[in-house]
């Protein structure tokens, strides 16, 4: 949560064969239309092996959270397809692509309360604000479990990764005999060490607290 340029990447297989892509986007770096086509493209033309008939190809969804305005539209809410530029009408076979953008900053603006719920939900600035606005729902709480625990395990993983630096550069240090930056070295590894433990002990906590 305090990362504010996290990118969020989902991919999903449902179970009539639909893939559906979500990514977040914190930062704008232009030409997302182009962007969303193009992964759209790769997860769509990845499903068929050499073997395999265009008939077995299955429509693809690309969802793009964004934290930025990225359309002109007022209402937040996109949904961009393949149709006939004179009638409108979505031919068959042509409805297998659907790119949708969902902009946060317009949450207040979408008339659907389930979709500005889930807006208000990505919008939180901190775990505690997240947790207040998942409440009362299972699949938004189920939501805010896995990614507080996402977050608990990132913290495990970085501090193990500055372990493994830390062994790599004493063995170095005490190689070419440099005692004074050996326990400099030291310190700043143990400070670091302390300060991740105190991170990972108050999600656990909180974990625990809210688990009860």
């Amino acid at each position: 949560m305090t990362d504010r340029k996290t990118i969020v990447d989902v991919r999903a297989k449902l179970k009539d064969k639909r893939q559906i892509a979500i990514e977040m986007q914190i930062q704008n770096y232009r030409d997302m239309g182009k962007r969303s086509l193009f992964e759209w493209a790769k997860m769509y033309g990845s499903q068929l092996n050499k073997n395999d008939k265009y008939k077995d190809l299955a429509k693809c969804i690309c969802i793009n959270i964004t934290a930025f305005d990225y359309t002109e539209k007022k209402s937040g809410y996109s949904r961009s397809v393949i149709k006939d530029a004179d009638t409108n009408e979505i031919y068959k076979g042509m409805d297998d692509l659907e790119i949708y953008f969902i902009e946060l900053p317009k949450r207040d603006r979408v008339k659907d309360d389930r979709l500005r719920k889930w807006m208000t939900l990505f919008s939180s600035k901190s775990w505690g604000e997240m947790e207040l606005n998942a409440k009362g729902d299972e699949i938004m709480t189920q939501v805010y479990e896995q990614a507080r625990e996402i977050a608990m395990n990132e913290s495990k993983r970085i501090a193990i990764h500055r372990r493994e630096k830390f062994l790599i550069d004493q063995n170095s240090l005490k190689e070419d005999g440099r005692d004074e930056g050996y326990l400099m070295a030291q310190k700043e590894f143990e400070d670091e060490r302390k300060d991740y433990e105190d991170r990972i002990k108050a999600l656990e906590k909180e974990l625990k607290k809210y688990k009860k």
